[in-house]
Parts: structure tokens; sequence; C-alpha cells
């Protein structure tokens, strides 16, 4: 049976690195195997290391689009890299988007594609407002069933004051909403099983 902990060591031992805790992001991706989910839409994917985690946790042959500013240097190549990693070795049709999930225009871009979303993972700019904003963007494109997952909820007191925020009007809607880690946190570790910065999830 596969693991969200087999997925993201096989991610490590191919030099993609995964910039969230550990455990809990396996214990997200185990949550997204359970649910057999397709086509996965990514803000801030930076050098895709959650985006090819959660890509081999898809049903085959799905839409994948990454949003990303790409700002960092050797960021695009990393990321292009790893997209194209996806496409060669799991079939799925993936797109990369260089821009501020915040633009009107790629929200747009995003739009044209013309499908819902079994998967939306949400880790791009952690104010407070721009969480809202991605969270008013694109939670509209998630299918039935599927789900939406925030990164830092915990941790960040930014994050997390979207979070609180999101979590009130997703159950007003008739969502269910849980977070998954966020019970210790230590960032002068180098491991990252020290890491849990809590993952908040929707239910669509």
């Amino acid at each position: 049976m596969l693991r969200g902990i087999d997925l993201v060591d096989e991610a490590e031992q191919m030099d993609i690195h995964v910039r969230q805790g550990r455990e809990e992001f396996a214990q997200a991706v185990d949550f997204v195997l359970e649910k057999g989910l397709s086509d996965f839409l990514e803000i801030g994917s930076f050098h895709g290391g959650s985006a090819y985690v959660f890509s081999k946790a898809l049903r085959e042959r799905s839409t994948v689009v990454l949003v990303d500013t790409c700002d960092r240097k050797g960021a695009r190549e990393k990321l292009e890299t790893v997209a194209q990693l996806i496409r060669d070795r799991d079939g799925h049709k993936v797109t990369l988007i260089v821009g501020s999930s915040l633009d009107p225009a790629v929200v747009e871009q995003v739009q044209a594609f013309g499908i819902t979303f079994g998967l939306i993972h949400i880790d791009g700019s952690h104010y407070t407002e721009d969480v809202c904003l991605d969270y008013t963007h694109f939670s509209p494109l998630l299918r039935t069933g599927g789900v939406i997952l925030f990164h830092d909820v915990v941790v960040s007191k930014m994050v997390n004051a979207a979070w609180k925020f999101i979590e009130k009007t997703a159950r007003k809607g008739g969502c269910k909403t849980k977070v998954i880690g966020g019970d210790h946190w230590n960032p002068s570790k180098k491991d990252r099983n020290f890491w849990a910065t809590g993952i908040g999830v929707i239910e669509g």
C-alpha cells in the first residue's frame, strides 16, 4: 500500500526537498491518497517539492497547474525540472504559470483551464490578506468532494489569522475543516522531523 512517507522518501532520494514538516506533510499526503483525487492546483510551488509528492498521490493523467513567482535565483529552472519529471514519470499534464497568484491576470490564466480541481494547495504569500485573497480567488475552483490545504496555519501568526477567518467561512458553507500537525516547531533544527507548522484542511 502506497504511503505518504514513502513518496516523501522517494522525493528526497531524488534531491527534491519538501520544505514542510516531514511527518505532518506525509499525513497530508496520506489523506490525499485516501480521497483518490485528480487534478491539482498549487499556489506557491517554490522548488517543486510538494508539487512532486502531491502529484504522485493523484489519479492517473491529471491536470497539474503550478503557480509561483519564481523570483529567487534558480527557482524557475528547478521548478521546470520538477514539472518535467511529473510529466515523464506520472503522465500528468503540467502547466507552470510564472507570476503572483494575487495578479488578476494570473487568476484569469488559472480560470481559463475551465476545470475544477480535486486538490488545491495554498502556500503562497503568508500575509493575512493575501492568504484570504488566494482562498477567495481559487476556492470556487474546488470540485465537490475535493480538498484545499493551507500551509503554516499554526506557526505563522498571519496565516493563522487568515485560517481562522477561512475556517469559519468554510464551515458556514457546509465544509468540514481540520488541522494536521502543528504540535511542535523547532526552526533551529535542520531535521524536518522537528518541523510541524500546521496544515489546514478544508473538505469541499
